[in-house]
């Protein structure tokens, strides 16, 4: 199964947040959740925002890029396609920043 957004939105595959410190201590979920960003992989985009006079207004991001986005767009719930953990579906606007090597 695939999902394929539409307008400006994106789907993101959020980054897994250990579980455990490095010394074997488990973190409760409000430990590993802090700070007002996430990041994640792009897995698909859709064509982009649908202006007045019929044409869209490209999406900025690919499939396969590292982005920054933020944690309030995060606490929305997983969609579960699959096998998948759960991908996050969000607009374009909830993205901050694109990772570039």
């Amino acid at each position: 199964m695939k999902l394929e957004p539409l307008s400006d939105r994106v789907v993101i595959k959020p980054e897994k947040v250990s579980k455990t410190t490095e010394g074997g201590i488990m973190l409760p979920d409000v430990a590993r959740q802090q700070g007002d960003y996430r990041q994640g992989e792009v897995l698909a985009v859709g064509p982009g925002k649908l202006l007045q006079d019929g044409t869209h207004t490209p999406v900025r991001m690919k499939p396969g890029d590292v982005v920054v986005y933020s944690a309030a767009s995060s606490k929305r719930d997983l969609v579960r396609v699959g096998k998948d953990d759960g991908v996050l579906v969000i607009r374009e606007d909830d993205v901050v920043a694109i990772v570039r090597e």
